[in-house]
């Protein structure tokens, strides 16, 4: 019973997409930060 209908396997993929999207987007943001505090202490 693995087998998954086309919606419930697009919703998961949209879910995992997004989710990497969210975790991407905050580790960018970290290192913007930390370059700006870099660039404050210089």
């Amino acid at each position: 019973q693995l087998r998954l209908s086309g919606t419930e396997l697009a919703l998961s993929l949209q879910e995992l997409v997004v989710g990497n999207i969210r975790l991407y987007a905050s580790k960018i943001r970290h290192c913007n930060v930390s370059i700006r505090t870099r660039g404050i202490a210089d």
